[in-house]
């Protein structure tokens, strides 16, 4: 009787690890859920552990059952190297599951590092794009610096170019509101025989002469002076070409 006891705590025990085993299996599938990639080929390997188990638990019921209904020493002992043969493969079992933890463990970090990189990859293209509008606002303000530039050579170049050129002669005596036609070289050819006249007389003020272009060239400038007030010999006429293209 003391033996059939044994035999009984011995299957309760193998039992307990059953039942043990079989709730390390719902541990197990909740950390199977955190790796995606492998959560069908793990899920399989666990079914199947399972699967071995329930046939084991099945295996000790009926095991427990006949040592409950022998008494011979030999039947005994025969059950209890059937229960030994069974802790082993109990314990293989049991190592299976444990590499199956680590192997789900090594998913969850590979899940962590992958999330890792993503955030650096985003972290990385949120600089190069900071990067690339600075480039950008620079290259906009050298643009807009040109154009100013550019704006300010239109200017110039549609300002009109004047060329300046002088001349003087001396003037013979001209009696009161007579007229006298006097001939001025410029000191160098104009580009045309457009331009105008701006005259003055040397000690004479403009309200005591009229001085109005007769003809005009590249080279001189023929005047016609009128004194208002009589205007003597000598005196200097000077003129003044402006020509504007």
């Amino acid at each position: 009787m003391t033996v059939a006891n044994t035999a009984r705590s011995s299957a309760a025990s193998a039992t307990d690890q059953t039942s043990d085993l079989l709730g390390s299996r719902s541990a197990y599938d909740a950390a199977l859920a955190a790796s995606v990639q492998d959560r069908t080929l793990l899920h399989q390997q666990v079914d199947a552990q399972a699967s071995s188990l329930s046939t084991l638990s099945g295996q000790v019921a009926g095991l427990a059952s006949t040592i409950a209904s022998l008494a011979s020493a030999t039947s005994v002992q025969s059950v209890q190297q059937s229960l030994t043969a069974l802790a082993g493969t109990v314990s293989g079992l049991a190592g299976s599951l444990s590499a199956l933890t680590s192997s789900v463990a090594g998913k969850a970090s590979q899940s962590a590092l992958d999330a890792l990189i993503s955030r650096v990859t985003a972290a990385e293209l949120t600089l190069a794009s900071r990067a690339s509008q600075a480039t950008l606002d620079a290259l906009i303000t050298r643009v807009a610096a040109v154009e100013a530039f550019g704006a300010r050579i239109t200017a110039l170049e549609s300002r009109p170019v004047v060329t300046l050129r002088t001349g003087s002669a001396s003037l013979p005596a001209i009696a009161l509101l007579q007229s006298k036609d006097v001939v001025v070289t410029w000191s160098a050819p104009l580009p045309s025989a457009s331009y105008s006249v701006v005259p003055s007389i040397g000690g004479y003020t403009p309200d005591q002469y009229r001085i109005v272009p007769k003809s005009q060239t590249t080279t001189t400038c023929t005047v016609t002076v009128t004194a208002v007030l009589a205007i003597a010999g000598g005196a200097n006429l000077s003129l003044v070409a402006e020509h504007a293209t």
